[in-house]
């Protein structure tokens, strides 16, 4: 009886086996596709994002990116700084585009640049009830863009690679930008809060 039990057992398992195996083979195609996406969400999912070509061209031309993507796939500004250059130690000069490290803590130390240098725009991370939104944005940016929906950001290859767990804002630092800011907000869903800055 035992064996018996044993045979059907084996038998069972082997046919198990067997129905993955070729499940396997069914979606192995897509479980590709899947794998290939994962990884590319993997590599932006820590801290760089790399800016979608369209917002670019919207709100350009820009002088500098201080902290532009080590494999940026089309230009964000004339001057691109990236890894393992320090764009927080070059003059920022001219008109700049700031699309900073997302990582916990990174965002203020690079608006405070923004900030004084006050000509320029910010794609950040919208943490309103931060100290360093308060004390950096909302008391310094001339113009907000909360935008309808998440931003798609793109990998090295100019491909889609998803959008970050948390929602965004384009902050913009002096009036031309002000003005560049309410020029696109036209062409997009969202709303465009002008700030009385003294």
């Amino acid at each position: 009886m035992d064996k018996l039990i044993n045979e059907k057992s084996v038998t069972k398992i082997e046919n198990l086996e067997n129905e993955i195996a070729e499940l396997k083979k069914r979606y192995a195609d897509d479980d590709q596709k899947q794998m290939n996406n994962i990884k590319e969400r993997e590599k932006m999912s820590n801290d760089e994002w790399i800016t979608p070509k369209w917002i670019i061209d919207k709100l350009g031309p820009f002088d500098l990116d201080p902290c532009a993507h080590s494999q940026q796939p089309w230009p964000t500004a004339t001057r691109m700084i990236s890894l393992p250059q320090d764009g927080l130690t070059v003059p920022w000069e001219g008109r700049v585009w700031l699309n900073p490290p997302y990582s916990r803590g990174s965002p203020p130390v690079w608006l405070r640049l923004m900030v004084e240098h006050n000509h320029g725009t910010a794609l950040i991370n919208a943490s309103i009830n931060s100290h360093w939104f308060h004390d950096l944005v909302f008391n310094c940016a001339s113009a907000l863009l909360f935008q309808y929906g998440r931003i798609s950001f793109c990998a090295p290859a100019g491909t889609a690679a998803g959008s970050p767990r948390y929602d965004t804002v384009i902050a913009a630092y002096g009036m031309q930008d002000a003005a560049r800011l309410m020029i696109y907000s036209n062409d997009t869903k969202g709303r465009l809060i002008m700030l009385d800055i003294n």
